[in-house]
């Protein structure tokens, strides 16, 4: 025990979609619409498990019904998987604020699987109350109050 009661306070910022992102050179079909079976035989850029996002990423897929991917590479960050994708080694799922440069330049597209909507992820600010008065609890119970505000406008 450390003296302190600790509870969080989550501030949602925004939403962002998660886009299955592919270099345009590779040869998709119409439209950037693949099937299943497309996709599971494509490489991945796959994220390291224990790694919030990449498990996130896991439990959407899993819940959406598509196989975890097996083919491909484990790489332990957004910006080298985004990489990965722009070189055409294969395809990586990330938020939208990764690749939004790089589809609105060309040098990424958007894959769609056929039946089969990404869901949307969430960017939080989290931060441990203690009871103490410090600065920092004091503007994130700022920010919630702010937050709450609005959502109720």
């Amino acid at each position: 025990m450390t003296g302190f009661d600790i509870e969080s306070i989550a501030v949602q910022l925004r939403s962002e979609p998660l886009c299955l992102s592919s270099r345009p050179a590779i040869p998709w079909p119409a439209k950037w619409t693949v099937s299943l079976e497309e996709l599971n035989s494509t490489p991945f850029a796959i994220g390291i498990k224990g790694n919030e996002f990449s498990d996130m990423v896991d439990t959407i897929l899993e819940r959406k019904g598509i196989p975890k991917p097996t083919n491909g590479f484990t790489i332990s960050n957004l910006q080298q998987r985004k990489e990965t994708a722009r070189a055409g080694v294969g395809v990586a799922i990330l938020p939208g604020f990764v690749v939004h440069k790089e589809i609105r330049e060309g040098s990424l597209k958007n894959l769609t699987v056929k039946g089969i909507h990404l869901d949307q992820t969430y960017l939080m600010l989290v931060e441990p109350l203690r009871r103490s008065k410090k600065p920092t609890v004091e503007l994130i119970k700022s920010i919630r109050e702010k937050h709450l505000e609005k959502r109720l406008a």
